[in-house]
């Protein structure tokens, strides 16, 4: 049996986005579909937190950069950030972005 990688890597692009929409999308306040829809506002937003997602090293950076914020409980960061490095997730989970690149005629 031959395995379809490129299948493999599409489902898990979709799946990646549903969740990302799902988790961090505004609730959809249209008179239709209101209470089961999720809306991200732009795209350039899930860019951003396709890429957290795909480089656990880059995300760690961000969270520990929020530390210094109000109302940020940070001890809980702390463990969430040495769990990324405790467990190799940069190493492991990295999956890297394609890059599409244009030549002009």
């Amino acid at each position: 049996m031959e395995i379809n990688y490129d299948k493999i890597r599409q489902y898990k692009d979709r799946i990646r986005i549903f969740f990302i929409i799902y988790f961090f999308g505004d609730d959809y306040n249209g008179a239709e579909y209101s209470q089961c829809c999720k809306v991200l506002h732009t795209e350039v937003k899930i860019q951003k937190l396709d890429f957290l997602l795909r480089n656990p090293d880059y995300l760690a950076y961000q969270l520990l950069d929020i530390l210094g914020k109000d109302g940020i409980d940070s001890l809980e960061i702390k463990h969430i950030v040495k769990e990324i490095f405790d467990e190799k997730e940069p190493e492991i989970r990295r999956l890297e972005m394609e890059r599409f690149f244009f030549r002009c005629i």
